[in-house]
């Protein structure tokens, strides 16, 4: 049996060669940063009790009372990928951005993981939390 190591790696598809790695590397931070912060916030409102999260210390990379700065750096880097095929087309002159593909590519690129992020909160709603009669 030969080990295919291409099979067992995680690629992100990109469309052009004008993905820049470092956008999503901070893109993951904005993300994690929001997340973690919702999940303290569930934590501490629903079931104190069950772990106890230091907010300060040697994960301060992860503050927890910082994810409003998390949706502040999304945002910021959202902005800049939409912008980036406008700018190419008005500023360096490259070819009309075509807006039905533009605007489907979107959908088909955020419906996905907002279904599976949607699905994933009500599931460990439901398993974390269970309702009681």
């Amino acid at each position: 049996m030969i080990y295919n190591q291409a099979m067992c790696q995680f690629r992100r598809i990109t469309s052009g060669a004008s993905w820049i790695p470092q956008i999503d590397g901070l893109r993951f931070v904005a993300i994690m940063s929001v997340l973690l912060t919702h999940l303290a916030t569930e934590v501490r409102v629903r079931g104190p009790h069950i772990v106890t999260i230091a907010t300060s210390g040697p994960l301060t990379f992860f503050n927890f009372s910082s994810g409003g700065r998390g949706v502040w750096l999304f945002f910021a880097i959202s902005g800049f990928i939409l912008a980036r095929p406008f700018l190419r087309q008005h500023r360096l002159g490259g070819h009309p951005v075509q807006l039905q593909k533009y605007f489907l590519r979107r959908i088909t690129r955020l419906e996905p993981p907002y279904n599976l992020s949607l699905l994933l909160y009500v599931l460990a709603a439901f398993l974390m939390f269970p309702i009681r009669p």
